[in-house]
């Protein structure tokens, strides 16, 4: 760390090309969100559209849905296919229609963060708007009044986030604790 002229201390992450790969990471992070948090608005997370990119559960693989059809519907019921949303890089999102209408929109809100990383000049992806969670299982332990909580999570999946959906906490001050992973799952 090396001290700035404020005081505080200035963080040289290691990463990609010069340190910048969390940089970036954060900034896709940010994009990615913002669409999530669109969809959860509109009610669409959960849902695929025409043109969309769907996701294969567990994997990092993608297929265009050129169809929404019963087939479809019960495969994304049973966790088995997911909504993506945008990696944000230089090229073609692979997806079009309304979602594609809407992570433009979206995306052109943050024009500094679109310089930055089209600069960088990173490979567009995407990942899944929801995660499976699986395995959940919940032991008491005794005497202590303590619990063990458990669960299996794809990779990248934060349980932090799931942890926030299943828990109600409050701070030992008595008002609600300061958890924020945003609202992505709320129903």
């Amino acid at each position: 760390m090396q001290p700035r002229e404020d005081g505080g201390r200035e963080v040289n992450f290691k990463g990609g090309r010069g340190g910048q790969g969390l940089v970036w990471s954060a900034m896709r992070g940010l994009l990615f969100n913002a669409v999530l948090a669109e969809r959860v608005r509109r009610g669409s997370w959960v849902e695929l559209k025409l043109g969309e990119r769907a996701n294969l559960d567990g994997r990092n693989s993608t297929f265009l849905v050129d169809i929404v059809d019963e087939t479809i519907r019960a495969r994304l019921t049973m966790l088995d296919i997911h909504p993506t949303g945008p990696l944000f890089g230089v090229g073609k999102s692979g997806v079009g229609g309304e979602v594609a209408t809407l992570e433009a929109e979206i995306v052109a809100r943050f024009p500094k963060y679109v310089a930055r990383l089209s600069e960088a000049r990173l490979e567009p992806g995407r990942r899944p708007l929801r995660v499976a969670v699986r395995d959940l299982s919940l032991e008491w332990l005794e005497p202590a009044r303590t619990a063990r909580l458990s669960f299996r999570l794809r990779p990248g999946s934060f349980a932090t986030a799931v942890l926030h959906e299943l828990l109600d906490v409050e701070s030992a001050a008595g008002g609600a604790a300061p958890i924020s992973t945003g609202q992505c799952c709320r129903k």
